[in-house]
């Protein structure tokens, strides 16, 4: 349908998650306000830089890293020595 989605979900493999043009890994209560604050830092780029990120953006790299992130967050905390 070509239009763009933003989902924010505590879960990286999701179907939402895995679907969305560009899916946020967080608590939607800290989410927001982060992404707020990156729309203020943004607002002065270019319209040309802005597509460029746009399309650059690879949510499966995105998605990928966060769950590599909870990986090692398991491992650090369930690591026996």
């Amino acid at each position: 349908m070509g239009k763009k989605v933003i989902a924010i979900d505590l879960n990286p493999l999701s179907r939402t998650a895995r679907k969305a043009t560009v899916s946020i890994v967080d608590n939607i209560l800290r989410a927001v306000p982060n992404l707020i604050e990156q729309i203020r830092m943004l607002s002065n780029e270019s319209r040309a830089d802005l597509e460029k990120m746009v399309m650059e953006y690879d949510n499966q790299k995105t998605l990928a890293g966060s769950v590599q992130e909870i990986r090692d967050h398991l491992d650090r905390q369930f690591r026996l020595e």
